[in-house]
């Protein structure tokens, strides 16, 4: 009976048997991932940049970071300027009505004296304090630009001074007439303040 020739290469005794699974490291894993990781960034911004090799892949960055920074720049001029302006305003409007409010009190009209330099200091603090404050509510808003600053200052002189005022006049016996003066400066600020920074940002 003829011997049956042994095949080359020989053949395994774990043939056809199926192959366990090696489990990865997970350390491999993590730092394979973050290798990837790594290189999808790479290839995006390569991708997105004007050029094909990549090596203006950071325009965009630079040029986002220079608009942003030309924002603020142009908020806080606003604000700068809207400070001064209704500093200004305030005190033209109190000169104009104060006598308008004494008449209609009846002589329950507080007197006010001429400001001296800190209570000058003090009120442009105060209305910094006020065009910083909106302008960081309309930012979070998005509404910067008019005519959505403008809806913005109404909303906020509703919700705040004239709900203030209001609670003045009821709970503690406060003058109509001085309530209805402070309501009329507030408002002339706040929409003095959105004009300018809609314009100004």
């Amino acid at each position: 009976m003829p011997r049956r020739r042994p095949s080359w290469p020989p053949r395994s005794p774990h043939r056809g048997r199926p192959r366990a699974r090696q489990t990865a490291d997970p350390r491999r894993r993590a730092h394979r991932g973050v290798r990837d990781d790594a290189a999808v960034r790479h290839r995006w911004c390569s991708t997105s940049s004007s050029n094909s090799t990549g090596q203006y892949a950071n325009v965009g960055y630079s040029v986002l970071s220079s608009t942003k920074r030309e924002m603020i720049l142009m908020i806080a001029i606003g604000i700068a300027v809207a400070t001064i302006a209704a500093f200004v305003l305030s005190t033209v409007y109190y000169m104009l009505a104060t006598p308008l409010e004494q008449r209609a009190a009846a002589g329950r009209a507080i007197e006010r004296d001429r400001p001296g330099p800190l209570k000058i200091v003090a009120e442009l603090v105060r209305t910094a304090v006020l065009a910083s404050g909106f302008s960081w509510v309309a930012a979070q808003a998005g509404m910067l630009d008019l005519p959505g600053s403008l809806l913005l200052a109404l909303v906020l002189w509703l919700a705040f001074p004239v709900v203030l005022l209001a609670g003045s006049v009821g709970w503690d016996r406060a003058p109509m007439p001085t309530a209805v003066l402070h309501g009329g400066d507030w408002l002339l600020k706040l929409l003095l303040i959105a004009v300018v920074i809609g314009l100004l940002h």
